[in-house]
Order: C-alpha cells, then sequence, then structure tokens
C-alpha cells in the first residue's frame, strides 16, 4: 500500500477540482452561445420563423420531365409549402413533359414505364437548376428534391 502525503492529496484534489470548473466554465459559454443564436432568429406574430433559415416563402419550382421523346413514365411529386402544409401530386404521361408547383421544398420519384429510352428529371426555379438525374436502366427510376 502507497501512503501518500497530505500535500500531494491536496494537488490532485485541486487539480481534480480546476477541470470541473474548466468544464463548467466551457458549458456556461455553450450554453450563452445557444442563447445568443435563439434569439437572433426572427419569429412572426404566430411564433413561425422567417426568411431566415435560407427563404421559407413559396416559390414557383417547374418539374421538367425529359428524355427520350414519346417515352412513357409516371410519378410522384411531394410539396411542402411555407406554411407547413404538404401534399402529393401523380405526374404521369409521355416525355416531354412540364409540371409547375408553389411551394419551398419538393422531392419527386419518376420512371420508367418501359424498357428502352432515357428519363431525366429536372427541378427548376426560374432559369436555375436546383437538381437533374437521369436513368438508362430499363424500368428505371429518377429521384430529384430540393430546397430552392
Amino acid at each position: 500500500m502507497v501512503e501518500k502525503s497530505g500535500s500531494a492529496f491536496a494537488s490532485g484534489f485541486l487539480g481534480c477540482l480546476g477541470s470541473l470548473a474548466a468544464l463548467a466554465f466551457v458549458g456556461f459559454l455553450g450554453i450563452v452561445l445557444f442563447a445568443w443564436c435563439v434569439s437572433s432568429i426572427d419569429l412572426d406574430s404566430d411564433g413561425s420563423i422567417l426568411d431566415d433559415l435560407g427563404g421559407l416563402a413559396d416559390r414557383r419550382i417547374t418539374v421538367e420531365v425529359g428524355g427520350s421523346s414519346g417515352l412513357s413514365f409516371s410519378g410522384t411529386c411531394l410539396v411542402t409549402s411555407g406554411a407547413g402544409s404538404a401534399a402529393t401530386h401523380d405526374i404521369a404521361g409521355r416525355v416531354p413533359m412540364n409540371r409547375t408547383f408553389e411551394g419551398n421544398l419538393i422531392s419527386c420519384s419518376v420512371q420508367k414505364q418501359q424498357e428502352s429510352g432515357t428519363l431525366r428529371a429536372t427541378l427548376r426555379v426560374g432559369d436555375r437548376v436546383i437538381e437533374s438525374s437521369s436513368t438508362t436502366q430499363p424500368y428505371g427510376l429518377v429521384l430529384v428534391a430540393g430546397f430552392p
């Protein structure tokens, strides 16, 4: 058994207290920083977050389905609005086809209804491409999603 002198024990104990105090101080700074960040977000009168997070206003989003002319396809788009509502829209037809939705978040899955050909889905806001994906696989599926 090893005996420690009183000064060695006190030194170790004070070192441990110093470490705990440093951790408490860092935790306190983290809480202050978090509170400052939360308080800097503007809220509407109803408590919803305004455009601080990159723009929550609804935008006109165009889904362009292209590829091999006449290719048949079917799919679904989920569109979320700034008000928090979400709606599912079925899309089907032959290439080329454009559909326009109002929202701030969109996710679409589009599948070829035949083996041959190319299917491409593109999301646009105005002239800006948000995302585009294509497939040549038999009965292939494309997924596109974006936050315009």
